[in-house]
């Protein structure tokens, strides 16, 4: 199938982590006569797609960082590049302006646009979330929405190329990852003092773990505040883990017995990774935003407010006990189930609330 088709996901690294199963099978969908034009918002996120073999032809837009003119004259760039490129398709899945993504759309020139917006306004050109739907799912709607079916089960992420891996062997290798990224999705954090008593009791209920503090090489200050906070007789059992580029840092994930972090993009280098995932959730809904993976066991203090992350109130509350509020305990006893391999709780259903405030009943 030689179809040219567009697709503009220049979101953060969660956003690009879940949109990989859909761009995987359309991939497959297209084959090697076809050609995939991505736009994708750095550098980092254009690494992911490197990391990856496809069948297709591709070809990664970098919009880049700057000034407020400097990324508009980078997008007419881009979509110049995209008018040249005589897209059959073009998809805007991570758009959050339906006004701006059309106007965007025109410039381009596709045979056929699918945006975010109303369907019954605009049939066969817009996608809106569904009760129940993870944003993986919603990606691929905006593929079918364009006539290039994706069934469920085909929904999966492409294959990770081989590391060299840091596991001995023999110990069981649990991976804590306290970072959670920019400075407004600091109220998505379990705080630094509690993964630092996790990893001690962790280190004390299972003697044969190795225990790795993990994150990002900008996000290195919050692994030595954890570590610093660590017992020093337990600080033995515990190292220090920076890989370079998300690629090889998911590559680095594969295999590990359990990885321990809040809604970040280490959860989602991990479903990338298929390793199991103990996350820990207060404003933002697992089963929306959380890692694409059967393999999750979502903490949480299900208070009648959460989970509230939603357009037009990001930055939460400014009291997240739904966070604070999780206790060692809780992520310990989550650790062992991901360590039995026990079933996973479902996060399918859960709804985000409209709430702006704390609202300590359990829903």
């Amino acid at each position: 199938m030689s179809q040219r088709i567009g697709i503009m996901v220049h979101h953060g690294l969660g956003d690009v982590i879940s949109a990989l199963p859909a761009i995987h099978a359309v991939d497959r969908l297209i084959g090697p006569g076809g050609r995939l034009e991505i736009v994708v918002k750095s550098r980092l996120e254009a690494g992911l797609f490197e990391a990856v073999d496809w069948q297709a032809a591709k070809h990664t837009h970098i919009l880049s960082g700057g000034s407020k003119w400097r990324r508009l004259l980078r997008m007419l760039h881009v979509a110049w590049a995209l008018r040249r490129a005589r897209l059959d398709i073009f998809v805007m899945p991570h758009m959050t302006s339906e006004r701006f993504a059309r106007l965007l759309g025109g410039l381009v020139g596709a045979r056929r646009t699918v945006v975010p917006g109303n369907e019954a306004m605009t049939p066969g050109g817009a996608v809106l979330p569904r009760p129940g739907e993870h944003k993986a799912e919603l990606f691929a709607r905006f593929f079918t929405t364009a006539d290039l079916p994706i069934a469920q089960d085909e929904l999966r992420f492409p294959d990770l190329s081989a590391t060299e891996s840091v596991q001995d062997g023999t110990a069981r290798r649990i991976v804590l990852a306290p970072a959670v990224g920019t400075k407004i999705e600091q109220h998505k954090a379990w705080p630094e003092t509690a993964f630092a008593r996790l990893a001690e009791q962790i280190a004390d209920r299972w003697p044969d773990a190795a225990i790795e503090l993990f994150a990002a090489p900008p996000e290195r200050a919050v692994l030595d505040r954890v570590f610093a906070e660590i017992s020093p007789e337990r600080r033995g059992r515990v190292t220090l883990s920076t890989p370079a580029t998300p690629a090889l840092a998911a590559s680095s994930l594969s295999g590990v017995a359990c990885v321990v972090t809040a809604c970040s993009g280490a959860s989602h280098l991990a479903a990338w990774a298929d390793a199991p995932i103990v996350g820990l959730y207060g404003p933002t809904n697992p089963g929306f935003t959380g890692p694409f993976s059967r393999r999750l066991y979502p903490v949480r203090l299900g208070w009648a407010c959460s989970p509230c992350y939603r357009p037009g109130f990001v930055s939460g509350c400014a009291a997240p006990g739904c966070m604070t509020g999780i206790t060692v305990d809780m992520a310990c006893a989550a650790v062992a189930a991901a360590l039995d391999d026990a079933p996973t709780p479902s996060c399918r259903g859960l709804r985000t609330t409209d709430a702006v405030a704390p609202d300590r009943r359990v829903s």
